[in-house]
């Protein structure tokens, strides 16, 4: 089925290229040209340790046409026999016309298999590699496509790290829990989280976030700021309410800041620059609000608060000194700074349920 498949295309690739008559009056005649992997390493289970390592070289032939315009090739990869989805290699550029050839390497490979709708994760998946070669830019520029070269790996999961604070080592989707910035790094776990008063533990799930058989990460000692893989003691959590949850498993640290709200202070507010207006927590939405005149050109920060007393070391949401981040957008420690877009009465919500997500949105209170 596949090689009549692939004999369909050529056809009317053949087709195409012979009937086409350019502008110029130069007719475009073509057929398939042909790609080769001079080293080809498959099937292959990639790891990130790997991802410098080859997967395969691959060269091809020059494209033929009648034209004299000097052909561009673009290296794409899809899923196996589907090619209704396909993402460039190379970063999306094109690869030099005179060389033909380009490396496929593990990290390269794993990354564009990760956003292929058959990719599942911690499965085998079969991928085709071909060759985009493309004459011309216009809206009459002539497509070809090499042969597929197909290759087997089970990539390595990209999605985000994840880690559940939780009293049980039963851990749900409901279970509270702190994330990483990306998959690559497991040195700035963190999240907001509402906690009830018991003994918590950090549960780590393996690379798809499957948290069946986790491992467990305890404390070394109590409350010490110190974690201990398989570690028998947990952190005690005596009052409840809400907590800011940090974790830096290359380090084995921890640290864990209570508050009751958050609050927004800087020049935006009017007042002087350590005044903290405290947010109302909405139970029901669990988000923070408050609603707010502004001014104009003037920025605000949120903060951490006990009361109106800023935690502990103090933690700071938005950027640099009297900076806040963008309407709408992510809200960071040491986000990137805007002013407020005019003196008006806003009604200002902050959703912090997500860890790393966090997001702000800046309304105009018409009443």
């Amino acid at each position: 089925m596949k090689n009549i498949f692939k004999k369909v295309i050529v056809a009317s690739i053949i087709v195409v290229f012979t009937s086409c008559t350019k502008e110029d009056g130069l007719v475009v005649t073509s057929s398939e040209f042909q790609l080769r992997a001079t080293t080809l390493n498959s099937p292959l289970v990639l790891n990130q340790s790997d991802d410098n390592n080859v997967v395969c070289v691959l060269e091809w032939d020059k494209n033929i046409t009648s034209l004299p315009t000097v052909s561009t090739y673009t290296v794409q990869v899809s899923a196996m026999g589907s090619y209704s989805a396909e993402y460039a290699a190379n970063n999306g550029s094109n690869v030099s016309g005179d060389l033909r050839t380009y490396t496929l390497k593990v990290g390269e490979i794993n990354q564009l298999a990760n956003k292929l709708p058959s990719y599942i994760c911690g499965q085998e998946i079969s991928v085709d590699v071909r060759i985009k070669a493309k004459v011309g830019t216009s809206d009459n520029a002539i497509i070809q496509y090499s042969n597929p070269v197909t290759l087997t790996v089970t990539p390595y999961p990209t999605i985000q790290p994840l880690l559940a604070f939780s009293t049980s080592s039963s851990v749900s989707g409901d279970s509270p829990k702190i994330a990483s910035t990306d998959y690559k790094t497991l040195t700035d776990y963190e999240g907001f989280l509402y906690l009830e008063s018991g003994t918590y533990k950090l549960y780590r799930p393996n690379g798809c976030n499957e948290f069946s058989s986790p491992m467990v990460y305890g404390l070394n000692g109590t409350n010490t700021g110190s974690l201990l893989l398989d570690g028998s003691n947990g952190y005690e959590v005596t009052t409840a309410g809400f907590y800011l949850v940090k974790a830096n498993l290359i380090a084995g640290t921890y640290s864990i800041s209570k508050f009751t709200t958050i609050g927004i202070f800087g020049t935006a507010t009017g007042q002087l620059s350590f005044v903290n207006t405290p947010m109302t927590y909405d139970a029901v939405d669990k988000k923070f609000k408050l609603t707010f005149d502004l001014l104009k050109g003037k920025k605000f920060r949120f903060k951490l608060l006990n009361g109106n007393v800023a935690v502990s070391p103090v933690v700071v949401l938005g950027g640099t000194p009297d900076n806040c981040v963008a309407n709408g957008a992510d809200v960071t420690v040491a986000g990137v700074a805007t002013d407020v877009p005019d003196t008006q009465k806003y009604d200002i919500v902050l959703d912090v349920n997500n860890p790393r997500k966090y997001i702000y949105t800046l309304t105009i209170n018409p009443n």
